[in-house]
């Protein structure tokens, strides 16, 4: 019964992705910069489905809205400055956590989360700092802070981000202690065009997928030889995903993704 909703759900989105590409087919002359994602729809088969809705500034980001959340994104002058979350409960909205993002000589230096939930009355302040070792190699190491003792302290772990033509490939984690790497996972791209890649400053927040140029399609353990994801895609005529399947463990199609642009 699930593979038979399964394969309904997927001829359903082959003619939505047929009748997309048609469309694509009468605009060629779009400028290219100007193709960014009007709405993501992700259905989880067995499941439920959702569908985030965005808006912009021209090129900026403003907001994404879920059916239960909705992220607001904050700007100066051409860089994400930081991004503020909100549950959506009995209509009104809920801030429960935000993140603020800094920069030296245009790269991302620092990110600082603030979580702030209303069942609990503690605040969890996390930092990540980034420090770049070469054009393709950064250092992002995590500090948390004490919600009582307002102590901070390093993380066990750091990781290395291995960049290569505006996607991470590779990340290794470290003992802070050692030095030594605990594990490794690398990933692999296609050369197709990223959905995200027009919007202005997603590239600079390496610590996320969306900021890569091209789309992942698979993640691979090194330690434990698995695949611990693998991503399938139908594009249309300007390179841009329109069809995403993404099977968890590299076997199991758990959520497929309809690009709206």
């Amino acid at each position: 019964m699930k593979k038979n909703l399964l394969l309904f759900l997927i001829l359903i989105f082959t003619f939505l992705s047929c009748s997309s590409d048609a469309s694509n087919d009468s605009d060629n002359t779009k400028d290219d910069t100007t193709i960014l994602p009007k709405a993501i729809i992700s259905i989880y088969p067995g499941f439920s489905s959702d569908t985030a809705l965005f808006s912009y500034d021209k090129n900026k980001i403003k907001s994404i809205s879920y059916k239960k959340d909705k992220i607001y994104y904050h700007y100066e002058d051409n860089v994400i400055v930081g991004k503020t979350y909100y549950n959506i409960v009995q209509g009104k909205e809920v801030k429960i956590n935000e993140e603020t993002y800094s920069y030296t000589n245009g790269r991302l230096a620092s990110i600082k989360y603030l979580d702030n939930w209303a069942s609990s009355p503690r605040k969890i302040n996390i930092r990540s700092v980034y420090t770049y070792l070469s054009d393709t190699l950064v250092k992002e190491q995590r500090f948390s802070t004490d919600y009582i003792t307002k102590i901070e302290a390093e993380d066990d772990y750091f990781s290395l981000l291995k960049i290569k033509n505006g996607n991470l490939i590779k990340r290794d984690y470290v003992k802070t202690k050692t030095g030594i790497t605990s594990y490794t996972y690398t990933y692999v791209y296609d050369n197709m065009n990223s959905p995200f890649k027009n919007i202005t400053g997603m590239s600079s927040l390496i610590n996320e997928e969306e900021s890569s140029f091209n789309n992942r399609l698979s993640s691979f353990s090194v330690d434990s030889s698995d695949y611990l994801d693998i991503k399938d895609y139908k594009y249309d005529m300007k390179g841009y995903p329109i069809l995403e399947t993404y099977y968890k463990g590299g076997k199991q199609v758990t959520t497929i993704t309809k690009y709206l642009y």
